[in-house]
């Protein structure tokens, strides 16, 4: 039998005895959501992680518990419709998390969408010139703003994806897409405390989105396929060539969102997709913390400082998290 440690409750203070179970062949039981955790706050609507870590993670039995119900509205429906068919399970389940960069990305953008200041930000941040129009905006695929023009951009994104050659149930899909229209697109690579994700990927994986035998050479996306294979940034590499694809004639920029990498491998990887890249004045490659992201929202209503505050968004130094 083993026994999971006591913890003390952040929200009213009380303890939280220690849960005992019968383990199972791997060890440690599964936490996939809030019912499945073994310790609960139940007056607070808080769970626990099933880790012997001094501090696991909570588990929300509500996951928009301490934000504004516009927030909420229509949350489920674009998950339930995200591009990757696959991940949409697991994406809902760590919805609850305290460590969920989709939680994040989906408030943070339907606060900027509904109050309308998406403009502002972009060009505080550098992202585009004065007098841009509020852009139809997806996440993950699907448009959270309304009108027929999202339902468009919807498609388009869908039809590039697929024109690309990806199969229909394991797309990619970016996690912000900010459609300006003539103005230009940017697309937001989001993490929340990891600095990026690598893989060791092959010319074969990648063949599709580096070498396309149609291209011409002053229009290929990059100009060093060996660097870009090398930076193991599959999710970049597959975000930039989409986004030129989408973006034709209009401007672009690829927004790397979160933790800048201190000295390193993460930042010697970086800096490989960096130079794989054919960047212009028209096509550009960004890095934006977290700090000066949100440092660029003016008037910011108490709830949403609770919430960047509750969540760490702004703490560089969490571990690396799934989301």
């Amino acid at each position: 039998m083993a026994i999971l440690r006591e913890l003390v409750c952040p929200g009213c203070g009380d303890t939280i005895r220690g849960a005992d179970w019968n383990p199972p062949l791997d060890g440690t039981p599964a936490t996939t959501g809030y019912d499945s955790c073994a310790r609960k706050c139940v007056g607070c609507g808080f769970g626990f992680s099933n880790s012997q870590a001094t501090t696991p993670t909570v588990i929300y039995r509500d996951p928009f518990w301490d934000v504004p119900e516009f927030i909420a509205r229509e949350s489920k429906d674009v998950l339930r419709r995200a591009l990757n068919v696959v991940s949409r399970g697991k994406k809902e389940q760590r919805f609850a998390s305290r460590n969920s960069e989709d939680h994040v990305t989906w408030t943070m953008f339907r606060y900027l969408v509904v109050t309308r200041k998406i403009s502002a930000l972009a060009e505080r941040l550098g992202i585009l010139t004065a007098g841009a129009p509020e852009p139809k905006v997806l996440l993950w695929g699907v448009s959270i703003t309304p009108g027929e023009e999202a339902r468009e951009l919807e498609k388009r994104i869908q039809a590039t994806l697929d024109a690309l050659g990806e199969r229909a149930y394991r797309r990619s899909e970016p996690d912000v897409i900010l459609d300006f229209g003539m103005t230009g697109v940017v697309f937001i690579e989001v993490k929340l405390r990891s600095p990026n994700n690598y893989e060791d990927i092959t010319e074969e994986r990648t063949n599709r989105y580096i070498n396309r035998s149609d291209d011409e050479q002053s229009s290929r996306p990059f100009v060093n396929s060996d660097k870009a294979i090398q930076s193991g940034s599959y999710e970049l590499i597959r975000n930039w060539r989409i986004l030129w694809e989408l973006a034709k004639n209009r401007p672009a920029a690829l927004v790397k969102l979160g933790v800048l990498p201190c000295p390193g491998e993460a930042e010697d990887r970086l800096k490989k997709f960096e130079e794989s890249l054919l960047t212009t004045p028209q096509r550009r490659f960004l890095r934006i913390s977290w700090r000066d992201f949100i440092g660029a929202i003016v008037h910011k209503p108490l709830w949403l400082s609770r919430y960047i505050d509750d969540r760490g968004i702004l703490d560089q130094k969490g571990p690396a998290v799934a989301k």
